[in-house]
């Protein structure tokens, strides 16, 4: 929507031109912007979560990260070393 926004605005403030790509454009806009909203409310309807972002790790997987950094060399810039 904001881009329609700025398109129209441009056309009515400075008398740029309005094409008939740029009208296209956001017409494809805005019925993205319907589908998408229609798909989210749909997924939130059929009881499925909608966060797809996984937030925290598993015990398993920090065990894994800890198993790393034992066993990688470590550069430190500053001083030019490298720890282990």
């Amino acid at each position: 929507m904001k881009t329609v926004c700025v398109l129209t605005l441009g056309w009515l403030l400075f008398d740029s031109e309005l094409t008939f790509k740029n009208i296209m454009g956001m017409i494809l806009a805005v019925v993205g912007m319907v589908i998408y909203s229609w798909a989210v409310e749909a997924e939130k309807r059929s009881g499925k979560p909608v966060s797809h972002s996984k937030t925290s790790m598993t015990e398993e997987e920090i065990e894994l990260l800890k198993a790393g950094l034992d066993t990688t060399t470590v550069k430190d810039v500053e001083h030019g070393a490298t720890k282990v």
